[in-house]
């Protein structure tokens, strides 16, 4: 069986600044062997995260010709899947109309923006129908395979968390008052009567666990609500999910108490798991990336895609101290898609197109494109 070779779509420079039409990009995409697109639309457009997402004011007038249908139905003559992204719980904007959205930390610190990032903890009811509204809009109009849901989780950013760190280096969200007051509501405990400031520290040393188990429930519960209002419309609509690349033995089992993704858990409710295994940013080797992958495969024992970068990120600002490789060459590239290849993963998402577009079609470079071709036959 050939194994998935995606791409992520994460911006319109194929259209606005390379100006392929619907079948050419179908066309080039098809050519390299790629058979998955995760992507934004108008729909469901995507804020700036690592990458440029959002559009220019120069570019607003060509890109009000766009139409992601006609992208949709040229992908699908080419044979390629497409998933519509929605980004859940990141959401800068929704966050800058209402503040009640806020995560605190369990000193009851506001969380402040890391970079680029700010998350918004999935207890918010009212900004989860929100996203579920625009998902089945999304899923009326475009008709896609499946949804990808992406920051789908508790507020982090596992971007700063390198092989030396500890759980304890980072902070535990959420303890605003919402969510505070529906956990102790969903376990049917009582709340003890002291002050505001002290529940969080009473929450970890007295209801850790319960508190844990909670946060996972909540992650479940979004995606299964998600998954039910949408397969009213398209009952065969595949859900694939956007996890933190973590595994139980990983920073005392972070991937459950600090971000709420417990693969067993979700495991009963997703289609595909796909796996941020960007081994740059978390200066880790390729072969991690296979280990990691195989991990979440043989616990959830659901399709797992690894995404891997097609150039070297997070090297400036912020991250400049991280020290990162500053060169991610062909060979190690391609190492990464062997270590895939030889394993039981079931494909991989290259991150970024455009990347490969400005290599191919601007540099002229077709190293990366030959081993995403080697790796698709």
């Amino acid at each position: 069986m050939n194994k998935i070779l995606g791409m992520k779509v994460y911006d319109n420079d194929w259209f606005l600044k390379f100006h392929f039409s619907y079948s050419e990009v179908a066309k080039i995409l098809k050519d390299w062997g790629v058979n998955l697109i995760l992507t934004q639309s108008k729909y469901i457009p995507m804020p700036d995260t690592a990458v440029k997402s959002e559009i220019s004011k120069q570019e607003k007038k060509l890109y009000n010709s766009y139409s992601d249908l006609k992208f949709r139905e040229a992908l699908a003559n080419e044979g390629i899947d497409y998933y519509s992204t929605i980004l859940m719980f990141f959401d800068p904007s929704a966050l800058a109309i209402n503040g009640k959205l806020s995560a605190y930390d369990e000193n009851l610190k506001k969380m402040k923006k890391i970079d680029w990032y700010i998350g918004i903890p999935p207890t918010m009811e009212g900004h989860v129908e929100n996203k579920i509204t625009l998902l089945k809009k999304a899923v009326k109009e475009l008709n896609p395979d499946g949804v990808h849901l992406a920051f789908m989780r508790w507020p982090g950013f596992w971007e700063l968390w390198m092989p030396d760190s500890k759980i304890t280096d980072f902070n535990d969200y959420s303890f605003d008052n919402i969510s505070i007051e529906k956990f102790f509501h969903d376990c049917e405990l009582n709340k003890p009567t002291i002050a505001i400031n002290f529940i969080p520290k009473w929450i970890k040393e007295n209801l850790n666990n319960e508190w844990i188990s909670w946060k996972c429930r909540i992650v479940q519960n979004v995606i299964s609500d998600i998954k039910s209002e949408l397969r009213k419309i398209k009952p065969d609509l595949k859900i694939m999910l956007n996890t933190v690349p973590f595994g139980k033995n990983d920073y005392n089992n972070a991937q459950d108490k600090i971000f709420g993704q417990n693969f067993e858990l979700l495991s009963e409710i997703v289609d595909t798991f796909e796996v941020m295994t960007y081994h740059q940013i978390l200066k880790r080797t390729p072969e991690w990336i296979k280990l990691s992958g195989e991990e979440i495969k043989n616990r959830t024992k659901k399709n797992t895609i690894c995404t891997i970068q097609a150039q070297p990120l997070y090297l400036e600002g912020i991250h400049k101290k991280e020290n990162r490789n500053t060169v991610l060459n062909g060979n190690e590239f391609n190492e990464c898609l062997e270590f895939i290849k030889d394993s039981n993963i079931d494909g991989v998402v290259v991150f970024l197109f455009t990347d490969f577009l400005n290599q191919y079609f601007k540099e002229k470079n077709k190293n990366l494109i030959n081993k995403i071709l080697n790796f698709s036959k």
